[in-house]
């Protein structure tokens, strides 16, 4: 029942973001075609980290960590009419914090560049368009603080349409000014910074209707500190210093790859993209679960039971999704980077060292799908201390290693570093958390070992593919999914799989007469 619910929200949400990284990756296929790894295209990349700082602390930090699981509980206790005194007070936090932040933001913006990029100093105009793009880019952290904010919101009432609209809106926007760029290639600059602040408008659009519509509006800026965002503000604080540890391991990189003499040129653009081509299945399956099973555990915490048996077979679900996709990504690694971005200015060098991290980055996918579901199951339970501690553990060993790699692997080395990482983090929150609710069983670990068998043999069939042909065409990239998908259904068949044997009696008594099981 609980795990049926909890697919249904991840679904919407998984819609959403599917829709989403299709339009994403059009819009990256042209941002590479345009830019490829040049100047315009690593300053940009720095200067929207700081955006997709905020995001992290707003949307998938604040919301998951500390929204959700209070406002389920206020909403449970407290009359519609404190409820709202309640929303109204989180929001008007939001726009002063916000504010005085972005105003801090925009003068010492120097400074965060040559915190977040050094090598940047060897190169005075480099330096100069970052800073400028970072200031000019600064006021969008208050369109992605309301998106936050709103998907907490959302989220507590189990409503996932709206906020899962908002990035397809946002990649839309930033498709039409980079369309816009190619039309007046004289101004690239200004194109990029209006698709995204019209793009952060956009991104909030929906979610505004669907909070009017259910009567959640905004009512007033009310200088009111309510009880329940201060508990919001306790539960947040240790999910921000866990933040901060994971940006630190984001600028680590970031700084790393900006040193062109040690790992070559185009680092930072070449993590970039790998980095997207990876989100896309972890988005999709892991982040749209997470979502769902935190949402739902958070109105289950009086049944331990209940908390087990869901969150161990939502687990088991990501596993059976996210396998394929990484296995498929770390074996046709060159070819999916070639067939997506090979053109314009993104040439043979820019496939090389793209295609080699995101090899890596695919090696470690299964942990950091893993880490986004461990995670939710403890802010939950208001636990946002534990994960805090795992990641600063992760922290410390990425950037030994980071050190250690990059001068024999190159830029290629870094993203070893972080699957290595992700991997020592996502065991000791799986141990952790098996210590306190018991979620390991025989019969999840046997799933377990079937589903990475299966894995398995999409690996060799790719491999035997790989060695088959020479050719590099879209042709080729659609042959190594049908290749991806029909060992994977080989393996599900051979292994029975016990997720792929419900998906085929749930259809079978949808479409037949006279269902069957199906053993």
């Amino acid at each position: 029942m609980h795990l049926k619910r909890v697919f249904k929200n991840a679904s919407v949400a998984g819609l959403g973001i599917i829709c989403s990284r299709l339009l994403g990756f059009i819009r990256d296929i042209l941002f590479a075609s345009i830019l490829g790894t040049g100047e315009i295209a690593q300053a940009f990349l720095v200067a929207f980290r700081i955006p997709n700082l905020l995001r992290d602390i707003l949307a998938e930090g604040a919301a998951n960590s500390a929204i959700i699981p209070v406002l389920v509980e206020y909403k449970k206790r407290v009359s519609s009419k404190e409820y709202d005194l309640i929303l109204d007070s989180l929001r008007s936090v939001m726009i002063f914090s916000l504010t005085l932040f972005v105003l801090l933001g925009i003068f010492f913006t120097p400074y965060i560049v040559l915190l977040i990029a050094p090598g940047f100093r060897s190169s005075a105009d480099l330096f100069d368009l970052t800073v400028l793009m970072t200031r000019m880019l600064f006021p969008f952290l208050l369109l992605v603080g309301f998106y936050g904010v709103n998907m907490g919101i959302l989220h507590a009432d189990e409503r996932f349409i709206s906020t899962a609209l908002g990035q397809p809106f946002f990649n839309l926007v930033m498709i039409v000014s980079l369309l816009y760029i190619m039309i007046n290639p004289n101004a690239p600059v200004g194109g990029l910074i209006a698709g995204v602040l019209m793009g952060g408008g956009a991104l909030i659009s929906a979610q505004t209707i669907e909070l009017h519509l259910i009567g959640r509006r905004f009512n007033r800026v009310i200088f009111y500190l309510h009880p329940a965002v201060k508990q919001m503000g306790r539960l947040l604080f240790p999910r921000l210093v866990g933040t901060v540890i994971y940006q630190i391991n984001i600028f680590a990189d970031t700084i790393l790859a900006s040193l062109a003499d040690i790992v070559g040129p185009g680092g930072i653009a070449a993590i970039y993209y790998a980095n997207r081509l990876m989100q896309f299945p972890l988005a999709i399956f892991s982040i749209s679960m997470a979502q769902a099973v935190l949402a739902r555990l958070s109105h289950l915490q009086d049944s331990p039971e209940e908390v087990r048996d869901t969150f161990s077979r939502s687990l088991e679900l990501v596993f059976f999704l996210i396998i394929p996709s990484a296995v498929f990504l770390m074996a046709s690694s060159r070819l999916v980077v070639t067939v997506l971005f090979k053109r314009g200015a993104f040439d043979d060098y820019s496939v090389a060292i793209t295609s080699s991290v995101l090899m890596y980055y695919a090696a470690g996918l299964i942990f950091f799908a893993g880490i986004k579901m461990l995670v939710a199951a403890f802010h939950a339970m208001r636990d946002t201390k534990t994960p805090v501690r795992t990641a600063g553990v992760s922290l410390v060993i990425n950037i030994i290693l980071d050190i250690l790699l990059m001068f024999p692997m190159k830029i290629a080395g870094l993203a070893l570093a972080s699957a290595i990482a992700g991997g020592v983090n996502f065991v000791l929150l799986l141990y952790i958390l098996n210590k306190r609710i018991s979620f390991i069983n025989r019969r999840l670990v046997i799933e377990l070992i079937k589903i990475c068998l299966s894995g398995g043999i999409i690996f060799v069939l790719l491999k035997w593919h790989s060695y088959s042909t020479d050719l590099v065409s879209l042709k080729e990239l659609l042959r190594a999914i049908l290749l991806t998908a029909g060992g994977y259904l080989i393996g599900c068949g051979l292994f029975r799989i016990r997720i792929w044997r419900s998906l085929v009696n749930s259809a079978v008594r949808k479409f037949l007469p006279n269902p069957y099981d199906y053993r």
